[in-house]
């Protein structure tokens, strides 16, 4: 089994990557999963334990090689039959590169990236198309700026994972691909491509005018305001992030992200 992750910021185009993927039979990727975050837990119990602290007194290589050991076995038992190559698809792995290079060292890493204005856009879209269903606690947290506020802070749902795409920018990691939402539905098959040269694979005639829907998320667990579901052409969303976004948010994200922003292009003058 070929292991590799997906990963990136909410609403950047992994659920469409992951479908267009799984055109390959001999490809599985995932719906979003719980394996980053289970490796993270069991790492963390392990390194919380008195009796760990105690085996790797004894011995430590052979305690950290049973540790990694165990993770992968756990890992590989989740998805056996289902593939030869995996992509598991949880932003937690923004934040575990290290965990997983030592775990998997033939790994790689996909990471989605977007313009962190449209992020806001599709968000404040999707829940304007029901306000009904909301889990503010007050009334603030009704107010565009202030639920932007919330998201793009560093505990947030947008900025914890753009913290951990920073890092990752930081750390150069060889085994760390970004992939561009833009590029992605501007040019599908230059990015699949790259793809399949950095796993080493043959190609593969992937449809990217009729593609099909792979995700089992249950979105109604998060009020439908986040679907997850990638299907028919791969084309350019239409409108433009201004349509959703007020300009002083745009503003905020410019200021707030200012090296992800110069990474990857985006612009102050940027509307798409």
């Amino acid at each position: 089994m070929k292991f590799n992750t997906i990963c990136g910021t909410p609403r950047s185009g992994s659920t469409l990557l992951c479908n267009i993927l799984n055109q390959n039979p001999r490809f599985h990727a995932s719906s979003t999963s719980c394996v980053a975050s289970s490796a993270r837990a069991l790492s963390n119990l392990w390194s919380h334990s008195p009796e760990i602290k105690s085996q790797l007194l004894h011995d430590a290589e052979v305690t950290t090689t049973k540790m990694v050991g165990g993770i992968r076995a756990m890992i590989e038992a989740w998805y056996a039959g289902n593939g030869e190559v995996i992509f598991d698809k949880d932003r937690h792995w923004n934040h575990s590169p290290l965990l997983l290079h030592q775990i998997f060292p033939e790994s790689h890493m996909f990471v989605m990236v977007r313009d962190l204005r449209a992020v806001m856009a599709s968000i404040e879209k999707q829940h304007a198309k029901n306000p009904v269903l909301d889990e503010a606690s007050g009334p603030l947290e009704l107010h565009t700026y202030n639920r932007a506020d919330r998201m793009l802070s560093p505990q947030g749902l947008v900025g914890q994972h753009v913290a951990g795409i920073e890092d990752l920018m930081r750390r150069n990691l060889p085994y760390v691909h970004m992939i561009q939402f833009e590029t992605l539905v501007k040019n599908p098959k230059l990015v699949l491509d790259s793809i399949y040269t950095v796993l080493g694979e043959d190609g593969f005639a992937h449809d990217f005018t009729h593609v099909e829907n792979t995700a089992t998320d249950a979105d109604a667990l998060y009020l439908g305001k986040y679907p997850h579901e990638g299907s028919g052409a791969v084309k350019v969303p239409e409108g433009l992030w201004s349509d959703h976004v007020p300009q002083d948010i745009g503003g905020l994200i410019m200021q707030r992200f200012a090296a992800f922003n110069q990474a990857f292009g985006y612009l102050p003058q940027t509307q798409n």
